[in-house]
């Protein structure tokens, strides 16, 4: 079972890894979606803006996502609840997949840092933007100095572009679309 997720954020970090020290320099999480699916069905689908508190979404943010203040303040939904849930379906999770994985579990990883909601990941991990670029790199023999776009990447591979952009679960499913792909051509190993 596979558990594919993105997040939406208030911005973007040069940071790495999540420490006890540096989790209050990562952005906020302002959407979280995520996917729990094997090979024959959708177990869930899920999405939810999450109410910002003690924050701002940031306009260069809200450019990019269109999540604006006054919408997450009005239809967001508590974040423990959130983290909570998705702890409860990453548990029936082989694995977890994202385009970018590491800045998505950065993002989760500071905000379970928060508020005290330690999250068990799945041990096998799958990243689209990794793969994606192996792939480019590979068939295409593009030089490649940063990761493909999610855009970019289900482009290429599927012979067209999805939107909305930006919007977490639709992330998810291209990315689910991506990894399939990637894994098909034996790039998910």
């Amino acid at each position: 079972m596979h558990l594919i997720i993105d997040t939406e954020t208030t911005g973007l970090t040069p940071l790495s890894f999540v420490t006890e020290r540096n989790y209050k320099q990562w952005p906020r999480m302002i959407q979280i979606a995520w996917r729990l699916a094997d090979e024959a069905s959708i177990k869930v689908d899920h999405s939810a803006l999450i109410r910002p508190i003690g924050f701002q979404i940031p306009y260069r943010a809200m450019r990019i996502h269109g999540i604006t203040q006054q919408q997450a303040e009005k239809e967001g939904k508590d974040l423990q609840k959130q983290l909570e849930a998705l702890n409860k379906d990453m548990h029936d999770a082989d694995s977890i997949i994202a385009h970018n994985l590491n800045f998505d579990l950065g993002i989760l990883q500071s905000e379970a840092i928060r508020i005290d909601c330690p999250l068990t990941f799945p041990k096998k991990r799958y990243c689209t933007a990794y793969m994606g670029q192996a792939y480019l790199r590979k068939e295409k023999k593009e030089r490649l100095a940063d990761f493909p776009s999610l855009s970019a990447v289900h482009k290429e591979l599927l012979g067209s572009d999805y939107e909305p952009k930006h919007d977490a679960l639709h992330d998810v499913i291209a990315c689910a679309k991506v990894f399939e792909e990637l894994r098909r051509l034996g790039y998910a190993k």
